[in-house]
């Protein structure tokens, strides 16, 4: 069975921050991603990225729940793809 897979940040967002909000934080911290990666993984939709960029989301979240055994595997969601 084949599986599609998506980078999910909804369970980690903090509630009240904006997307707008959460670009300029990375920014200023030295992490540039852009604002339709941001929107893609808060909405769990994100199918593409570079590794790297992965690497800079699992660093923002453990920064923002404080969880810092949290792994990449832990940020993503694998759902049955369907047979065309």
């Amino acid at each position: 069975m084949k599986e599609k897979v998506y980078v999910d940040l909804s369970p980690y967002w903090p509630s009240g921050k904006s997307i707008a909000s959460v670009y300029e934080q990375l920014l200023l911290e030295g992490n540039k991603i852009d604002r339709r990666t941001l929107s893609s993984a808060k909405s769990g939709l994100l199918t593409k990225s570079e590794f790297a960029t992965l690497v800079k989301l699992r660093d923002w979240v453990r920064k923002e729940t404080g969880r810092s055994d949290l792994a990449i595997d832990d940020l993503l969601r694998f759902e049955p793809e369907e047979d065309k």
